[in-house]
This record gives structure tokens, C-alpha cells and sequence, in this order.
């Protein structure tokens, strides 16, 4: 009897450890190993896009403390169309990752999916240029003003490409 549980126990936790890996491999040439959990990718293929936006928030942040009153509503926007640019980035590239391990046998779709991480690429840089106009700084307090309005334009631009 006592060898039946172990043999039970043994079992179990043999399945628990199947079950419970976040990772699976899929056999169509070549081999490739994808999340079973979305949430748990997105930190993966997104990991250089939320550094660059965080630093980029800090920075606004940053500049939001020592900006005059006109100058921290526009930092304000800044910060919001940023919070925005993020939320939308996060839903696409989920839904993009969801395409991608449920049809990664398709060339096709891997290739929407190298399309894609072009794309997040490309706004990883747009995100870096809005971090070096906000960044510190020896100029007046115009050419700052102006500098956020160009980051503004960047943000407009961003949320017009991830309609």
C-alpha cells in the first residue's frame, strides 16, 4: 500500500511539473519553444521598449519638477500620451504574440511576427528620441518649452502609427 501512494504521489507530481512550465517546445522544422502564457512573453519581446519608456518617464518627471506652470501642463500631456503609447504597444504586442505561437509553423505569420518586432524596434527609437529632447539640459527655458513640443509632435506621430 505504501508503495501504491508513493507511486501516486510520485505521479502527481510529475504532472504538476508538466503542467505548470511556462514554456512548451513545438516540433515543425526548425524547433522553436513559445510561452504558453502571453503575460509571461510580453516582458520578453518587450523588455527594451518599457526600459526606454520608463527612463523616458523619469525623465518627464524629472523635468515636470523644476518646469514653470505652462511648461508642466505640457509635461503633463507628455506623461499621459506616453501612459497611452504604452497601454496600446502592450495590447498589440500580446495580440501579435497570440497569432504568432498559436500559427508559429506558418511563414507567414512569422513573418508578420518579424514585421511586427520591426515595428516595436522603430517605436523603441521614436521613445529614445522623446527621451533625449526632455533630458537634461543647459538651455533656456524656451528652448525646453520647444523641446517638449517636439516630443509632443513624436507622441502624436507614435499614436497615429499603432491605430
Amino acid at each position: 500500500m505504501k508503495n501504491y501512494l508513493l507511486f501516486i504521489l510520485r505521479f502527481c507530481l510529475i504532472l504538476l511539473s508538466v503542467g505548470c512550465s511556462s514554456t512548451k517546445t513545438v516540433n515543425c522544422p526548425p524547433e522553436f519553444t513559445i510561452y504558453k502564457n502571453v503575460n509571461k512573453a510580453y516582458p520578453v519581446y518587450a523588455e527594451e521598449f518599457e526600459l526606454k519608456l520608463q527612463n523616458t518617464l523619469s525623465t518627464a518627471n524629472k523635468l515636470e519638477d523644476t518646469a514653470s506652470v505652462t511648461l508642466k501642463s505640457k509635461v503633463v500631456k507628455l506623461r499621459q500620451d506616453l501612459n497611452n503609447i504604452s497601454s496600446r504597444v502592450e495590447m498589440l504586442t500580446k495580440s501579435n504574440l497570440m497569432a504568432y505561437f498559436s500559427g508559429i509553423c506558418d511563414e507567414a505569420v512569422r513573418a508578420r511576427f518579424s514585421e511586427f518586432q520591426n515595428k516595436l524596434a522603430d517605436l523603441t527609437l521614436q521613445i529614445t528620441k522623446i527621451e533625449a529632447k526632455i533630458g537634461p539640459s543647459k538651455s533656456s527655458g524656451e528652448d525646453i518649452d520647444k523641446k517638449v513640443d517636439e516630443a509632443l509632435e513624436i507622441t502624436s506621430s507614435i499614436s497615429q502609427d499603432i491605430q
